[in-house]
């Protein structure tokens, strides 16, 4: 029972979608609109943001990608107003929306820590149409440097900041003209900042695919949300 006098939820669930075709495409406020409506049309009993079953899912979600970005690694949590099995919850969210496919689903506490709190760090992979000039060498240059400014936009505004640090790896696949990078992304990890800063405004065209999301542990060992 809530604070209010309201019955509070009976269990939480957490899913890892995959993005990819239009719906990558769509901004964050799009993929939580869909999301929602995912859950809403469920069939299942949601607990909603005024309860049980009222206003729509309460929900909660991980950090935003790019627009136009491919996604391994959409997160969401939403809370239900009955206990489920896993198989249940995965037999009726499994359709999924436009561009959208549950990827993977496991019940978590109540009280768990947030996607958006416990997502650190981010892995890319950049597929170039071809390969910038002397892209091994300027990626090994660049994680040499104790430092490296760059520039990205905030709130509308230019920032200069020192893009070393946001950078925890990063290589290239020369077969495959691809740039790997896991990026930390609280000091300002973008794979178009990090694009733009190894190779310059002359960059070949390229996708961006996010392949996974993690939390970095006190070793500084990565692990997965999900």
């Amino acid at each position: 029972m809530n604070a209010d006098g309201r019955e509070g939820p009976a269990m939480r669930c957490r899913m890892r979608f995959e993005r990819r075709g239009p719906a990558g495409e769509e901004g964050h406020l799009g993929l939580i609109r869909d999301l929602k409506a995912l859950v809403a049309g469920s069939g299942l009993a949601y607990y909603g943001a005024r309860g049980p079953a009222a206003g729509t899912p309460r929900m909660a979600f991980g950090p935003a990608g790019g627009a136009g970005h491919g996604s391994l690694c959409e997160y969401a949590d939403a809370w239900f107003s009955r206990l489920y099995r896993e198989e249940e919850l995965r037999a009726a969210l499994s359709p999924g929306t436009a561009g959208l496919a549950l990827a993977a689903l496991k019940r978590v506490p109540l009280l768990f820590p947030s996607i958006e709190a416990s997502a650190s760090v981010a892995r890319f992979e950049l597929d170039f149409s071809s390969a910038p000039p002397e892209a091994e060498r300027r990626v090994e240059e660049f994680l040499s440097a104790s430092g490296f400014m760059a520039e990205r936009e905030k709130k509308g505004e230019k920032v200069r900041y020192d893009l070393r640090p946001a950078v925890l790896s990063a290589s290239w696949e020369a077969s495959a003209n691809r740039l790997r990078a896991d990026l930390r992304l609280r000091a300002g990890g973008r794979p178009e900042v990090l694009a733009s800063a190894l190779f310059g405004p002359a960059a070949p065209p390229f996708t961006v695919l996010r392949t996974g999301l993690y939390w970095e542990d006190s070793s500084g060992k990565l692990r997965e949300i999900l």
